[in-house]
């Protein structure tokens, strides 16, 4: 009998488990800096995907308007990185303001 490889075992277990599609989701935020790059990397934060959203938290108006145009394409990057259609959708929301220490 041949021995299995430890990679078709994992992969079997992260999705008998339902591990798999939340592995994914998180490959997704991991992903991003590099699909996006520095750019849009420093002025973005990526939150959580959830039914297939990825949520950016984004520095400016400026960005967002700018990344609106760019969704599709950055959509696209991140699902072939992921060898997956894990992200349908991206909602850019507005940073939060931080509250100052006291």
């Amino acid at each position: 009998m041949k021995p299995t490889p430890i990679r078709e075992i994992l992969e079997d277990l992260t999705r008998s488990r339902g591990w798999k599609k939340r592995m994914d989701e998180e490959r997704a935020i991991l992903s991003w800096p590099e699909v996006v790059g520095s750019k849009i990397g420093t002025n973005t934060k990526p939150l959580k995907v959830r039914r297939g959203k990825l949520f950016v938290e984004v520095k400016s108006s400026v960005w967002m308007n700018e990344l609106m145009f760019l969704k599709g394409e950055i959509i696209s990057k991140l699902n072939q990185r992921l060898e997956s259609q894990v992200v349908r959708d991206i909602v850019f929301v507005a940073e939060r303001p931080r509250e100052a220490p006291s």
